[in-house]
């Protein structure tokens, strides 16, 4: 097994620190705005800095639009509205992080994956 390298423990530590920035910034901004338009503001800002690298896709954009609304926009509109009304962060960070658990969970009930 190999060392891991100062460089990349500081990678690790600063991509926290920016994660947990984010969820200051997030409470401070649901305590703000109301959660909708925080999640089109974040949407907008990310179509804004891809936007040159977009392509139509012909037959195809209304599914596309259809599952990047449901997926993206309502779940932080859902997330924001959370934030908004919660008094402990901790508990929503704590929340955000069992998504893959749940995930996990949900695909050996509903769908027989395995774990292994």
């Amino acid at each position: 097994m190999s060392e891991v390298r100062r460089s990349h423990v500081v990678q690790l530590v600063t991509i926290n620190a920016i994660w947990g920035f984010n969820i200051v910034a997030v409470k401070l901004s649901a305590d703000r705005f109301p959660p909708v338009f925080l999640a089109f503001l974040r949407f907008l800002i990310v179509a804004l800095a891809v936007w040159p690298w977009l392509r139509v896709r012909h037959g195809e954009m209304r599914w596309l639009l259809t599952a990047a609304a449901c997926s993206g926009g309502l779940q932080f509109a859902l997330m924001y509205s959370g934030v908004a009304l919660s008094e402990s962060m901790s508990a929503v960070a704590i929340g955000g992080q069992l998504g893959v658990p749940f995930a996990t969970l949900l695909s050996v009930l509903l769908l027989g994956e395995r774990i292994h």
